[in-house]
């Protein structure tokens, strides 16, 4: 299972980036998180190679954000990310299903759902 973000876990920051200019303002090879919105973003960021994070909101969302190569997929709540996981597990998708979470006690929870992972808010990084 995927933990970023817990205090007593090394593990690396997504960097919260709004347009392809917030890019230059994050460290070199970073993994960069990004809202779904229209696609557009992570069109841009996926022909550019570069790692990205998306938080997504439901599943054609999230078949987009596979089909973009993203590192890693955000579900905003458990029962999208139960949803997506089965899709990925059909569809043997390279990227990692996450969830964010505030408290320990979730973590059980996701794992017991086999989700491929939780993200904490420790690990978003704001670039501005």
């Amino acid at each position: 299972m995927i933990v970023l973000g817990h205090y007593l876990i090394n593990s690396e920051y997504l960097y919260m980036v709004f347009n392809f200019e917030d890019i230059k303002k994050t460290p070199s090879n970073s993994t960069v998180l990004i809202n779904f919105s229209d696609g557009t973003l992570l069109k841009e960021l996926s022909n550019n190679k570069i790692k990205t994070a998306v938080k997504v909101s439901n599943i054609k969302e999230a078949i987009f954000s596979e089909a973009l190569r993203s590192k890693y997929i955000i579900a905003n709540n458990l029962a999208l990310a139960i949803q997506i996981q089965k899709l990925a597990e059909n569809y043997l998708y390279d990227s990692k299903i996450l969830v964010e979470i505030e408290i320990e006690s979730d973590l059980e929870l996701i794992a017991e759902n086999k989700i491929d992972g939780v993200i904490y808010k420790n690990a978003i990084k704001n670039i501005n």
